[in-house]
């Protein structure tokens, strides 16, 4: 016969195991933020020169207007994050918490653009571990994605940059022709959406065997280093078997041109495409196209742009 004779010391260190065991159980189960993580009064931050807990910023305000960081808390933690070792996701930009407050992404992060994705590199706790009572109680991702802290008024940077047209090229069967138009720039980045750049063409079945027409021109707006959220263009395409074989849009910033966008095909009536992300000391946007049709019968090619917008914060 076996007798085993556990000490009281050893049944406490068994009864903490049991209730860990239990409580994590628990919060696997429920998907309780704040049982998977931290409440918003265990993460603190650095906001409009102060440092506090997250849950205390949301309480005074801070959040409700156009707010700032620049800095990162300088109190002493003894139970729970800083806003450094929480990771989010605001407009499809995997960073840390404060990195948003103070790179001013968060300010401008709208409703719809910010997943519960975070990538592989998780340190501290993700977005989602993390409750917050904004106009109720919710985990901290979704509510950058509900648009809870969206608080700075965006400024469309092109309406005060330079811009300029330029044609790439182009070509066309015999009996055909491609038009230019560029000399106008100023078009596109005036606020309205009536008047164009871009190009015009034709092309014949001269020849027999169908006609084509291509050509390439790109649009490019320089301005003021900005933190830019959002790029918008709005363009129109028209041709049989091609219209817009592909757009591309690259942003200006550490000394080059960065290609954040491509896409092709377009061919429908005047439309806005929009591209989403984050993007630092950005000082310059373009917009290149490149329409082309052919057919076995005639063809005329239309791609038009009318205006490009560049949103973001000084």
């Amino acid at each position: 016969m076996v007798t085993i004779n556990f000490q009281k010391k050893n049944l406490w260190f068994l009864l903490v195991f049991v209730i860990f065991l239990v409580g994590s159980v628990l919060a696997w189960i429920s998907g309780d933020p704040s049982l998977n993580g931290h409440t918003g009064d265990e993460v603190f931050i650095y906001i409009n020169g102060n440092s506090k807990s997250l849950q205390s910023a949301v309480d005074d305000g801070d959040f409700s207007g156009s707010f700032t960081g620049g800095g990162s808390y300088s109190g002493d933690v003894f139970l729970g994050q800083l806003g450094e070792e929480v990771i989010v996701n605001v407009a499809g930009s995997v960073k840390s918490f404060q990195e948003a407050i103070n790179d001013g992404s968060l300010c401008v992060a709208v409703s719809g653009i910010s997943p519960a994705n975070f990538g592989t590199s998780i340190y501290g706790h993700s977005g989602d571990e993390i409750e917050v009572i904004t106009a109720e109680v919710k985990d901290l991702q979704t509510a950058i994605n509900d648009g809870d802290f969206y608080g700075c008024e965006e400024i469309n940077f092109a309406l005060s940059g330079t811009p300029v047209v330029n044609s790439l090229g182009g070509d066309t069967n015999t009996g055909g022709s491609i038009s230019f138009f560029t000399s106008n720039p100023e078009r596109i980045n005036d606020g309205f959406t009536s008047e164009w750049q871009g190009i015009s063409g034709f092309a014949s079945n001269s020849q027999g065997f169908g006609g084509w027409v291509w050509g390439v021109y790109e649009a490019i707006i320089m301005f003021s280093s900005a933190e830019i959220n959002r790029v918008e263009y709005v363009r129109y395409g028209y041709g049989p078997l091609g219209a817009t074989e592909y757009e591309r849009v690259y942003l200006y910033y550490n000394g080059q041109w960065n290609q954040i966008y491509s896409g092709g095909f377009y061919d429908g009536p005047m439309a806005t495409n929009t591209i989403s992300g984050s993007w630092t000391g950005v000082t310059g946007v373009k917009v290149e196209i490149r329409g082309e049709a052919g057919t076995v019968t005639t063809v005329n090619l239309h791609s038009y742009l009318y205006e490009i917008r560049a949103w973001g914060t000084a």
